[in-house]
């Protein structure tokens, strides 16, 4: 018999043990692969926004507005190449359930400063010339089942119209799609902001912030500087940041993810250390006068550390196996859910290579003893056992 069916023989003889322990280790890898593989999709996004690329907010928080007037005054800055902004709507459609991520933006600039969005040239004419038109991602149309020229009304859970109606009336203008490199999931309706604007009750003459495109990445941190002094004794005074570590402090409102991943799973593999290990130690016990007889058998003490540490590193290879073959199954099913704010996920080979890392040394550490004791192990000392 070969040491893979001997490894795989003594792995299932406990079979509902060996199953929990599996499952215990799936679980941990199961959430270790949900977190990193979030946080690194997280980075492969921000990795793809331009250098040049800034973020104007007030900065009280991002929920605070900015006046309209500084959008021009922005623009006017040196190296400043362009410059357009934006409006968080806080929509849904028919039932609040229904969430749908809705930006009131200028038409015509805000495309300039959005790469990510690939839309038909007749798409965007369309949406650039009727002032009540609304424009979204393809996979959020089609759930919805938008055809252009349909009347669409979309509800604000947070800007009622003049009339006090939180129900907001387009004309849908055709779909846009996500650049690839940005991945294909995500996006947010668009709507005008000037038909917004006027129609709003309160915020009227409002923007959420400023998206700024320097002339270079060597410019920015000037024009960063010069926006915040150019408002720093307004009524609203900014804080503007690359757009990369806007959109990661915006995420990262109250914990890093990065935080949250090292504790996390360091709780969890601490805890399958604890687990497995007292496992393996436990089985290799019931097993001594086994490994007595095949010591006698003609076993060396090194084979047989093999095997016992072989058995430990299998049983966490699968778990994990396991583990990130459930995580790449759920990120799959969330690419796949229409108007995701999520960006797209899936796991890289960066954080499947460090899980492998992790469960070759789990599985190192908890069939070490186990293993160096059955080395160790004296024939007579065993067979004497009861």
């Amino acid at each position: 018999m070969t040491d893979v069916r001997l490894i795989l023989h003594n792995l299932f003889r406990k079979l509902v043990r060996t199953l929990l322990l599996i499952t215990a280790t799936m679980i941990a890898f199961l959430i270790y692969g949900t977190l990193a593989g979030f946080d690194e999709s997280i980075e492969q996004v921000y990795s793809k926004i331009p250098a040049d690329r800034l973020i104007t907010v007030n900065t009280i928080n991002f929920t605070q507005p900015l006046p309209y007037a500084y959008v021009n005054r922005v623009r006017a800055i040196e190296g400043v190449e362009r410059a357009s902004h934006a409006n968080w709507f806080g929509g849904y459609y028919r039932e609040e359930r229904n969430q749908v991520a809705t930006f009131a933006v200028d038409p015509e600039t805000y495309m300039d400063v959005a790469p990510e969005i690939r839309v038909d040239p007749q798409v965007r004419d369309r949406f650039v010339g009727t002032r009540g038109a609304m424009i979204a991602p393809r996979r959020l149309a089609e759930q919805y089942g938008w055809q252009v020229g349909d009347q669409v009304s979309l509800f604000s859970n947070i800007f009622p119209r003049e009339n006090g109606s939180y129900a907001w009336p387009f004309e849908f203008a055709g779909v846009y799609d996500i650049r690839a490199e940005y991945g294909e999931g995500g996006g947010a309706v668009l709507i005008h902001y000037d038909y917004f604007n006027e129609a709003r009750r309160f915020g009227r003459d409002d923007v959420g912030w400023i998206t700024i495109d320097a002339v270079s990445p060597e410019a920015a941190d000037r024009i960063a500087e010069e926006v915040d002094a150019l408002f720093a004794n307004s009524r609203a005074q900014t804080e503007t940041s690359s757009a990369a570590a806007f959109q990661r402090g915006f995420l990262e409102q109250s914990i890093s993810i990065a935080s949250v991943v090292t504790l996390v799973s360091t709780a969890g593999f601490a805890t399958i250390l604890l687990i497995v290990g007292n496992a393996m130690v436990v089985a290799i016990r019931e097993r001594t006068r086994e490994v007595a007889v095949l010591k006698t058998l003609g076993f060396g003490g090194v084979r047989i550390f093999r095997l016992i540490l072989g058995e430990s590193l299998a049983l966490v290879l699968i778990g994990g196996a396991l583990g990130l073959g459930l995580t790449a199954l759920i990120f799959s099913m969330l690419s796949q859910v229409p108007g995701n704010p999520l960006p797209p996920l899936k796991l890289y080979p960066i954080t499947i290579a460090t899980a492998v890392g992790y469960m070759v040394l789990l599985g190192i550490v908890t069939g070490l003893i186990p293993a160096v004791g059955a080395w160790r192990l004296k024939i007579v000392t065993a067979l004497g056992r009861e």
